[in-house]
């Protein structure tokens, strides 16, 4: 990210207009954490449409452009671990084998409303202990625009390793 910053300047000052759109930190995180919570659990068929909307929620939230589907939550679907409160879905993540070494969490969500009580401290934490003990290290990337997300992700062991952005051109 810090070439992209470069470059960028460089190019501003030769009238080409670019900015940072999306600044990410890569994460990862290799030991397991003391935390358990008997609210997680995992999601059934039954909860494909209410999952779909929420990965929709997260996607928009995130400013990112991908399509999510209904195929892609019941692919996924034992990939994601959930808490439930008053009868919905108010938190989740995912995790995916991304490496032979290691597997991404995603898709990290909490409705506003029930934000702010640690849910997805638990739901990561809980998804970061089944990475450790299925002999994976986990990773993650963060908006390095959200101080919350990023608290929580160091509060879990996760380190830092690199940033990366993504750059739009706006004009000549």
């Amino acid at each position: 990210m810090e070439l992209g910053d470069k470059l960028m300047e460089c190019f501003n000052k030769h009238n080409y207009q670019f900015e940072l759109s999306i600044g990410m930190d890569f994460m990862e995180a290799k030991e397991k954490v003391d935390i358990s919570s008997d609210e997680i659990e995992k999601p059934t068929m039954a909860d494909i449409d209410e999952l779909f909307e929420l990965v929709n929620i997260f996607v928009k939230d995130c400013g990112l452009s991908d399509k999510p589907n209904n195929e892609f939550v019941i692919k996924h679907l034992d990939e994601f671990r959930i808490i439930r409160k008053d009868g919905l879905i108010v938190s989740m993540a995912k995790s995916r084998e991304s490496t032979k070494t290691n597997k991404n969490i995603s898709c990290v969500f909490t409705r506003k409303e029930y934000r702010g009580q640690g849910l997805a401290k638990k739901v990561v934490g809980t998804i970061l202990n089944e990475i450790i003990d299925a002999g994976y290290y986990a990773s993650l990337n963060v908006d390095k625009k959200n101080p919350i997300s990023n608290h929580v992700y160091y509060s879990l062991g996760f380190r830092k390793i690199f940033s990366q952005g993504i750059y739009v051109f706006l004009k000549h």
